[in-house]
């Protein structure tokens, strides 16, 4: 950009001088202006350097509209030839100069106008010619990455290394930002959109834009400015950075998708198919060059396909530091078989909630996780078990969660058993004085037979956890003995009552039914 001090170095301005606004230097000329009249503000865009004799400025009046308008248009600087109207400049024009940080420049002898003219607009027309070959080479090198496939941080780093400004990539679905040069202040998440770049003045000076792809934003790139000046060439090479990232995020999904449609077609194979052919297995081993050294597990998140696959995909690479994955969408279903060493495969669900422990904004979606296998003939019966796990995510409180096979307990052979047995040979036998009685009399017992079950009996606890009166606790617990019988806390009955309670959850929701179980319960389980 062509400042006004570039211009004082010039050698035809070499005899002029500046008699106020020394504070205004760094300003921006973009053309040369000859004016002589008072309105002439009305008539600038911004960032002229104003050639004038003096003419039309003989009032104080006339030079104070000539010095707002110039000022409020935010003009570069003004040039006053001297000998011809003026020996020197007014007082009151050097004080608003100086007030308002306005260069004003004067030659002690006439000049040519059009030398001066040709001068800085050749100058200009220099800068953007330099402008134009220097868009024109990063253009070149990051056609170049992009043609070789090399992915988003290869073009951020090949921006940075030809543009020599801190870079920054924010990425809009939770991903770690990724910087290149010194940032002296923590990028976060952006929220809005800006489709242009825009310019930042805080923390410190710099650029934003945002990569939107088919009306979908996906991350935000940042340039960091060396000064409040913005320079139109940032603005330019900023647009062309994004635009090449655009067209890498298209080229990237392009090939995500058939890689997830050719692991969709093999995946739905193995995880149906109870037998699948030896030909499916040698081709599963050899995508993804599973070796006798490692397990699996098969995760299934219950979800609508748009809100997991945004979280789907920020955990898909949390784990690529240390598993191989696998996704297939099935029936608003994501399944992903999880590959890797057995004692990390083993620690996988760990691995899952701590992602979401680290990531508090994101959903949890109903999650099952089969059992550690090994041999990938065990696919379908993998699957099998993280949908049995999912199921019974559904019915953890305080709402969807993460279940894995090997932890559901007593719900493993609840899963086995037909409704009619369940509802026959274990919910009625133990449940029916409940179930079935006036709701008037049986208000509020299921959940308080819940929360002592579930706390032992202590009584202080479960009246803290129902948030009712001790009082009214002692009254259902008189109730509950008239209903079950005194020995409801023996061991067996103990059992036998859970194991009720437990198969009635799961009735419930295979037959789409409210679980009456207090909120204050969900959060202490």
């Amino acid at each position: 950009m062509l400042r006004v001090r570039d211009v004082l170095a010039r050698n035809l301005f070499m005899p002029a001088y500046v008699v106020a606004g020394h504070q205004g230097l760094e300003r921006p000329v973009k053309w040369v202006h000859v004016g002589e009249i008072p309105n002439i503000g009305n008539y600038l865009r911004g960032g002229e350097l104003v050639l004038t004799t003096g003419l039309g400025l003989g009032t104080p009046e006339n030079r104070k509209m000539f010095m707002d308008g110039l000022i409020g248009a935010q003009a570069a600087g003004l040039v006053v030839e001297l000998g011809t109207y003026f020996e020197e400049l007014p007082p009151d024009l050097l004080e608003m100069g100086n007030q308002h940080d306005f260069p004003l420049i004067v030659f002690p002898h006439s000049v040519r106008f059009l030398d001066l003219s040709q001068e800085v607009n050749s100058l200009l027309l220099s800068q953007h010619h330099k402008i134009l070959e220097d868009l024109d080479a990063l253009s070149s090198c990051l056609r170049k990455v992009l043609l070789n496939t090399e992915g988003l941080p290869s073009l951020f780093g090949t921006s940075y290394d030809t543009l020599k400004r801190p870079i920054a990539y924010i990425p809009r679905d939770h991903g770690t930002p990724m910087l290149w040069g010194e940032w002296p202040f923590a990028v976060l998440p952006y929220h809005d959109e800006a489709p242009h770049p825009i310019f930042c003045p805080h923390p410190l000076p710099h650029l934003r834009q945002s990569i939107t792809v088919f009306g979908h934003t996906v991350g935000d790139v940042l340039f960091l400015l060396p000064s409040l000046q913005v320079d139109e060439y940032w603005y330019l090479a900023l647009d062309r950075v994004t635009t090449a990232a655009a067209q890498e995020v298209i080229r990237a999904d392009t090939l995500e998708k058939r890689k997830r449609h050719e692991e969709g077609v093999l995946l739905e194979q193995l995880l149906f198919n109870q037998n699948p052919a030896p030909e499916l297995i040698r081709r599963f081993r050899s995508r993804y060059n599973y070796g006798h050294h490692k397990s699996f597990r098969v995760m299934l998140m219950e979800s609508t396909a748009r809100e997991a696959a945004g979280t789907l995909a920020g955990l898909l690479r949390d784990l690529s530091t240390l598993f191989t994955t696998a996704v297939m969408e099935h029936e608003e279903r994501l399944a992903t078989v999880v590959m890797g060493r057995t004692r990390d495969i083993e620690r996988l669900p760990e691995r899952i909630r701590a992602f979401f422990t680290v990531h508090p904004t994101l959903s949890v979606p109903s999650t099952g996780i089969s059992s550690t296998h090994h041999p990938i003939e065990d696919i379908h019966q993998a699957f099998g078990e993280a949908h049995d796990a999912a199921t019974i995510a559904r019915l953890s409180p305080p709402g969807p969660a993460i279940r894995c096979y090997e932890k559901l307990g007593a719900y493993r052979w609840i899963l086995s058993t037909p409704i009619t047995e369940l509802e026959q040979r274990v919910i009625h036998p133990e449940l029916d004085p409940l179930l079935n009685s006036s709701k008037k009399h049986t208000h509020g017992l299921l959940e308080t037979l819940e929360a002592l079950l579930m706390l032992q009996g202590s009584k202080v606890d479960v009246s803290q956890v129902l948030g009712i009166h001790r009082q009214t606790l002692y009254a259902r617990i008189r109730s509950l003995k008239m209903l079950l019988g005194d020995d409801f806390m023996a061991f067996e009955r103990r059992v036998a009552l859970e194991n009720a309670i437990l198969a009635y959850r799961y009735v419930r929701l295979h037959k789409h039914i409210t679980i009456p179980i207090s909120s204050n319960i969900r959060h202490s389980m």
